[in-house]
């Protein structure tokens, strides 16, 4: 069995955060990852000797190469306490079910099913969205991924906020999840 991420002198169950919380640290979580997009995409850029509009097998590699930056970003993060900054703003903490840290192996499965998924599902949508439409209107229908995309993140939400566990399906599935972490328990926790 996994040690609590914070130890106490009694068996102390977090309670669940909040849905709201979850929602506007996601929010305030795309406003800091606009930050590390910028950096790191400045960085490939500068190292590659590309400008925008990418080359054709580099729009690919560029891609990729975000995907390995936000999942080490949230890796590391959700593996060494379980809080993003958005997180650590809106007092939302990730931890495995039975109050343990979270590994690096359950945290990239966190983010390569609660990112990939939703991307996929939306992906697989617009592609049969399109194959409906008349051939002359296919590229108008591909601009709404976006929309797709909301659409699958609120099923999501409904989801965890109708669901029995209260829990994102994602986070059932690797045995995780989200907790409020009131300001009090953080600052205990950085004493000891």
């Amino acid at each position: 069995m996994q040690q609590p991420l914070f130890p106490t002198s009694g068996p102390t169950v977090l309670p669940q955060a909040p849905l709201w919380r979850c929602a506007s640290s996601i929010a305030y979580e795309c406003v800091l990852l606009f930050g590390v997009y910028w950096i790191a995409g400045y960085l490939y850029l500068t190292l590659t000797r590309q400008t925008f509009p990418l080359a054709a097998p580099h729009t690919h590699y560029f891609a990729a190469y975000m995907a390995a930056v936000f999942a080490i970003y949230f890796g590391y993060f959700w593996a060494h306490g379980g809080q993003t900054v958005a997180m650590k703003a809106w007092d939302v903490r990730l931890e495995s079910a039975d109050g343990g840290r979270v590994t690096w192996l359950r945290a990239i499965g966190r983010y390569a099913l609660s990112w990939g998924s939703g991307i996929l599902i939306s992906a697989i949508l617009t592609w049969a969205l399109q194959q409906l439409a008349a051939p002359s209107a296919r590229s108008v229908v591909a601009l709404l991924f976006p929309l797709v995309l909301g659409c699958v993140v609120t099923a999501s939400f409904l989801y965890a906020r109708l669901g029995r566990s209260g829990r994102f399906l994602h986070d059932e599935w690797l045995g995780l999840r989200l907790v409020s972490a009131p300001a009090g328990r953080k600052a205990a926790a950085s004493s000891t």
